[in-house]
């Protein structure tokens, strides 16, 4: 995030409370249920929307942490991913 100018939505927390006094708290818990196995395509295209998301990145990382919840975006977003290298994804959520 930091050499893109996109905001991160993930991991970025204290960092981004410090300067951002907007910054929602709930944010973290708002990506856990996006990237949730028990949040489905209506949720997760609601979530992304009250987010702004633009982009999401599908790594090991992410696999890692939410396992199959990470498999929803392939059918959220069909066609080919905006980018792909290896087992990473990014999708364009608009």
């Amino acid at each position: 995030a930091s050499y893109t100018g996109f905001k991160a939505l993930q991991g970025w927390a204290n960092h981004e409370g410090q300067w951002r006094k907007a910054w929602a708290s709930d944010t973290g818990d708002k990506v856990d249920r996006l990237f949730s196995v028990d949040a489905g395509a209506d949720e997760a295209k609601m979530l992304l929307a009250q987010m702004n998301v633009d982009l999401v990145f599908v790594g090991q990382l992410e696999r890692n942490k939410y396992g199959a919840g990470c498999d929803k975006f392939a059918q959220l977003f069909p066609g080919p991913p905006f980018i792909q290298s290896g087992g990473t994804f990014v999708y364009k959520a608009r």
